[in-house]
């Protein structure tokens, strides 16, 4: 029997589909602030489903799989900040950097 320390796994996917996407109509924020970080976004409740095709191999030849699989991502929280380096002061009607 071979080793199977020195196996390798061969995993291909191929035609990967989003198939359904639910945003609930409050899950996004977008803040602005005088201080720093400057802005904020955040989305909350997100979920995502894909399918796809796959065909899983190894070398030496112990495993190999063939069919169709679903990948769910539920209830995803995704934030960022940023401070932007050009800044528009509506006092002086002048843009800085």
């Amino acid at each position: 029997m071979p080793a199977l320390s020195n196996m390798v796994i061969n995993i291909t996917t191929s035609e990967f589909n989003l198939d359904d996407v639910e945003i609930s109509d409050d899950s996004m924020v977008f803040n602005i602030h005088t201080a720093k970080p400057q802005l904020e976004v955040s989305l909350s409740q997100i979920s995502f489903k894909f399918s796809f095709n796959y065909n899983i191999t190894s070398d030496p030849s112990l495993i190999e799989d063939i069919g169709t699989g679903t990948l769910i991502v539920k209830n995803l929280n995704i934030s960022g900040s940023g401070s932007p380096r050009h800044v528009y002061d509506e006092a002086s009607k002048q843009n800085s950097y």
